[in-house]
């Protein structure tokens, strides 16, 4: 079946046709909070979220990171203290889509 032009995503049906087959080792998801959007990655060990209004610059994100191995209740962002994480886990965030602001409906 073709894949329709214009998708985000990737596909999984490797996986699903043999489940040995390695899969993307982190997940994504966005989050709204005060006009700002947070684009989050989970891999197993960390969570990191950039913090910024939709279409400014990466250089004004403010950018929350946690290690689950050694805080697992998310209460000491560590961002500033590790530089090699937050570059590595933003490179992979960066291949990912903008995040986009949320429809609302129109009042009549």
């Amino acid at each position: 079946m073709p894949i329709p032009a214009g998708l985000d995503g990737q596909s999984f049906s490797g996986v699903i046709a043999d489940p040995t087959m390695p899969a993307r080792d982190f997940v994504t998801h966005v989050s709204p909070r005060g006009g700002r959007l947070g684009r989050a990655i989970r891999t197993e060990r960390y969570r990191m979220v950039e913090w910024k209004k939709p279409g400014d610059a990466r250089d004004t994100a403010e950018i929350e990171l946690y290690d689950y191995q050694s805080d697992p209740l998310e209460t000491k962002n560590i961002a500033a203290t590790a530089p090699e994480t937050v570059a590595m886990l933003r490179a992979k965030l960066d291949a990912q889509p903008e995040a986009k602001p949320q429809w609302r409906r129109r009042n009549n």
